[in-house]
């Protein structure tokens, strides 16, 4: 499972690197009917799928691999770059308020089981966890799986779609509501996204987890309240910051895209990106024991939604990968071994592999170098930019 788990990792990575798409884990046992968010379904196209199965209706032991090539191709044929240092950019500061800390505590108090306090004397605050019966409609008409009693939710967790918690601030128990709200666009139900919606709320009850010493005693390595609400304030910032450092590489991206001239993309690295999305959802759909067809059903898209998805992100993988490239070649980017021994040893750490020679048994080095590469390209365009 390790192995699966590894090269999944590393594929998403770079996905999320080239894609500058984002991704949020939502499941809830108790939210499973709920309005959330599943973003960033990576995208797969009509490629032959002999090039990922093993020929049978049953997935492999092993996970599959991408076998097809990115092609040979000369970039001056695909793209002309623009200006692509010292771009202006705006990225918003960040910083960590005290709801932001509260939320962060009453959820890893949620996490590690605490016992909640019920509050019937105040009305809903942010970090509040709140128990609630909904209903959605469309057109007056209730939708497929918007329906739900005695869900809890904590309010500023971002499990439902957005406008949906923020809505409940100021509420109290036994209130009934009704939430005006909009679905993303890129929302993974066809029928949803976009689409302006009502949800009928009822909120059963308040509770509120009561920070205090004898929790953090108990449940933490910390010996004192300050000690602990220090430790997870620290946490936050540099959550933000990480959140800012990508946000910032994102936008200048998208500068430097908006700069350039993209004559054409080769067919061949579409292809490719097109089989490593399907590659990677296939080994996904594995891991839970379910065929690929079976796990794009499971979360609510269809095979003609998932294919068209998976075409138009795989274009826009291959259009940065021929940006990057393209200035890989014109400031004479490269990774040192140090530079990529050290990466090797923070994957090795961070997915417990007793060495690195184990953990490269199981990567693919090509790809684990292009993906340092690429990782160094944006940090070098970041350093570059100028914000504004």
């Amino acid at each position: 499972m390790k192995k699966n788990v590894l090269l999944l990792v590393l594929s998403i990575s770079m996905l999320l690197l080239i894609g500058g798409c984002s991704k949020k884990d939502n499941t809830d046992d108790n939210t499973e009917n709920a309005p959330t968010v599943t973003e960033g379904a990576e995208n797969t196209d009509e490629t032959d799928t002999a090039d990922i199965t093993d020929g049978t209706d049953t997935p492999a032991a092993e996970p599959l691999v991408n076998t097809l090539s990115k092609g040979d191709y000369k970039l001056e044929d695909h793209i002309t770059l623009g200006q692509y240092k010292g771009v202006e950019v705006t990225v918003e500061k960040l910083e960590v308020t005290e709801e932001d800390l509260n939320t962060a505590i009453q959820n890893d108090m949620i996490a590690n089981g605490a016992a909640p306090t019920e509050i019937t004397d105040r009305p809903v605050q942010n970090g509040d966890t709140v128990n609630i019966d909904f209903e959605g409609f469309k057109d007056d008409v209730a939708f497929e799986g918007g329906t739900a009693a005695g869900v809890d939710l904590t309010i500023g967790s971002g499990q439902f779609i957005p406008g949906f918690e923020e809505k409940l601030i100021g509420t109290n128990v036994g209130d009934k509501v009704d939430l005006d709200l909009t679905f993303p666009e890129d929302y993974q139900s066809e029928d949803l996204a976009g689409q302006d919606v009502v949800f009928k709320v009822t909120v059963n009850s308040i509770k509120q987890y009561e920070l205090n010493e004898d929790y953090v005693l108990n449940n933490t390595e910390y010996e004192s309240i300050e000690a602990y609400t220090d430790a997870i304030r620290e946490e936050l910032v540099l959550v933000n910051e990480e959140t800012m450092k990508v946000t910032k590489e994102n936008n200048v991206y998208s500068k430097v895209l908006e700069n350039a001239e993209i004559i054409s993309i080769p067919q061949s690295l579409i292809d490719y990106y097109v089989n490593d999305i399907k590659v990677i959802y296939t080994n996904t759909a594995q891991m839970y024991g379910m065929d690929l067809a079976s796990f794009i059903t499971a979360n609510g898209m269809t095979e003609e939604v998932f294919n068209s998805t998976s075409q138009e992100y795989a274009e826009s993988i291959a259009t940065r990968e021929l940006i990057l490239n393209a200035i890989i070649k014109a400031e004479n980017i490269e990774i040192t071994e140090e530079e990529f021994n050290t990466k090797v040893d923070e994957y090795v750490a961070e997915y417990g592999y007793e060495s690195s020679e184990q953990f490269l048994e199981e990567a693919d080095e090509d790809i684990l170098r292009e993906d340092i590469l690429f990782r160094k390209v944006l940090e070098f365009l970041s350093a570059e930019a100028v914000e504004i």
